[in-house]
């Protein structure tokens, strides 16, 4: 028959410690996970003259806790227009907010209209494909993040 001891004072003390290492670098993990995709999301964002999305692109500070289970980061576009580009549009109709008429430049001075029939827009997904490809990277820096909670406090 073999037995063994073991304190149970010291086995809490050290779940407890492992349970505050992983927090921290859980939501490490999650901040760098979140840069890592707006970087590849920016690199990914269609350009225009300004390239204003792509530079609107950002990752969000991780908000909730990893032991409860709410946890949560990424990136966001705040582009007011991104989710337009990121998901396209649908042939819809423009009427003027503030005056009679839409008006637009053309050659030889601008063009008037009550309303237009804009044709839609296809989608330029980047956000999407973005996630896709950084997804494996971001699982294996929260595994690194475990591994490392776990070596810090000797478990």
């Amino acid at each position: 028959m073999a037995e063994f001891d073991f304190d149970a004072d010291d086995l809490t003390e050290a779940l407890d410690a492992y349970a505050v290492e992983l927090e921290r670098q859980m939501t490490r993990a999650m901040r760098n996970g979140g840069a890592m995709l707006a970087a590849e999301a920016r690199s990914r964002a269609p350009r225009g003259p300004t390239s204003h999305l792509a530079g609107s692109i950002q990752g969000i500070e991780p908000t909730g806790s990893f032991l409860a289970g709410t946890l949560s980061g990424g990136a966001v576009a705040i582009a007011a227009y991104a989710e337009y580009v990121e998901a396209g549009t649908r042939p819809h109709e423009i009427r003027p907010r503030y005056r009679s008429a839409l008006r637009w430049p053309t050659l030889g001075g601008f063009a008037f209209a009550r309303r237009v029939r804009h044709p839609g827009t296809r989608a330029q997904p980047f956000m999407e494909p973005a996630l896709d490809a950084v997804a494996d990277a971001i699982v294996a820096e929260l595994q690194a993040a475990a591994d490392l909670a776990a070596a810090r406090v000797g478990l």
